[in-house]
């Protein structure tokens, strides 16, 4: 299960494509760019969901996108930009470990 919150507020949820797994072209479109997980986002919740990873925008800052508020209060922290939730296992280590 994923889910994509946007800056204005509004989320919705997501599935890959090929309903198992997100390509990174398709993170990258919901996103808007290069992705960057915040891995250490584990074990919080969204909703009664547990979060495995949140994906953001690589270059968020540097582009000026928006304070997404509902992500940077997820994570403790502010976060720009649209984000990826994914709550499943994560079908992305290989991308983390690259």
């Amino acid at each position: 299960m994923a889910w994509k919150l946007e800056t204005d507020g509004s989320e919705k949820p997501i599935d890959p494509d090929d309903g198992t797994e997100f390509t990174l072209k398709e993170m990258q479109a919901h996103i808007g760019g290069f992705v960057e997980v915040v891995a250490w986002v584990g074990g919080r919740h969204f909703g009664r969901n547990p979060i495995n990873t949140m994906w953001v925008n690589e270059d968020g800052l540097g582009l000026k996108l928006p304070v997404n508020q509902k992500a940077s209060k997820i994570a403790g922290q502010p976060i720009v930009g649209p984000v990826v939730l994914i709550m499943d296992e994560d079908p992305y280590a290989a991308w983390k470990a690259a």
